[in-house]
């Protein structure tokens, strides 16, 4: 019956994070329509460089924080322990969500240099850091949601997000 009960769980986990995933597409789509029409060709190219270069920070300054947490914070069943061990992961969050910030803000010029030939988007990168910052920190609360198993909060956030970047 636990058997039973627990393929249930899964299916419905399963079917919430593929709603999710469906909007997220709808979302990314009409995002990139918006941008080819408003910026046109070239603002949609430098518009994907530089959300290349935001992903390449965070997995950098990441260190695979969000997926071992998952498994750190869920494997224990002690209330006061799951308190503290989310406190913990939190300060790592945050240490390497300053990590991402300051790699962004100071590398600006190499980045930019690197990838145009040229230091006159290092303003531009600059600005990317405070969208480092902020994307380490929602995805390290995004893996505590998960590891505690708050599946329809963690979902309503996400097409939250997806709508709100639009």
């Amino acid at each position: 019956m636990k058997t039973k009960i627990s393929y249930n769980e899964i299916l419905k986990v399963t079917a919430v994070f593929g709603g999710v995933q469906f909007i997220t597409t709808i979302v990314g789509i009409v995002r990139v329509k918006f941008i080819s029409i408003f910026l046109g060709a070239s603002g949609l190219g430098l518009y994907g460089i530089l959300m290349n270069i935001l992903n390449l920070i965070y997995n950098i300054s990441n260190l695979g924080i969000n997926n071992s947490s998952i498994q750190y914070i869920s494997s224990e069943t002690n209330f006061k322990k799951i308190v503290s061990k989310i406190f913990t992961v939190r300060k790592l969050i945050l240490l390497t969500s300053l990590i991402a910030l300051f790699l962004c803000f100071f590398l600006s010029e190499k980045i930019s240099y690197f990838a145009f030939e040229t230091n006159s988007y290092s303003q531009n990168i600059k600005l990317l850091s405070i969208a480092a910052l902020f994307i380490t920190l929602e995805n390290g609360e995004l893996s505590i949601l998960q590891a505690q198993r708050k599946i329809k909060k963690l979902a309503n956030i996400r097409i939250f997000n997806f709508i709100f970047s639009l």
